[in-house]
């Protein structure tokens, strides 16, 4: 993804999994977040309870692919800031068909539910 988009490995300083989600002032729950001039990216995930809905209505192995994805999704997002910071619009379209391609490339071969595992 840096290779492909020409983001300098040095841009990224840190990327953190946040444990307590990150609200807008709408009440909306945001999934990253990115310092472009510390290059610091935070992921924050969804909540236990969103998890517990979510896996009562769709499974476990639902529930991990979708949280996978969400998180994947976030970072591709988040790394396209450190190349576009003042391009919100470009960085909304972009990860679109970057997270298209990532999945079938690289992420595939690593199983989401290994994400979890201690």
């Amino acid at each position: 993804m840096l290779k492909k988009e020409k983001i300098a490995e040095q841009a990224v300083s840190a990327v953190q999994v946040k444990v307590l989600p990150f609200s807008r002032k709408n009440g909306h729950s945001v999934a990253g977040k990115c310092n472009t001039a510390r290059g610091r990216i935070r992921i924050y995930p969804k909540t236990i309870k969103f998890c517990q809905i979510f896996k009562q209505k769709f499974g476990r192995t639902t529930l991990l692919a979708y949280a996978g994805n969400r998180a994947r999704a976030a970072l591709i997002h988040e790394l396209l800031h450190l190349k576009y910071a003042e391009a919100e619009k470009t960085v909304r379209e972009l990860p679109k068909t970057t997270f298209a391609s990532s999945r079938k490339n690289i992420l595939l071969r690593v199983p989401v539910h290994s994400l979890f595992t201690r």
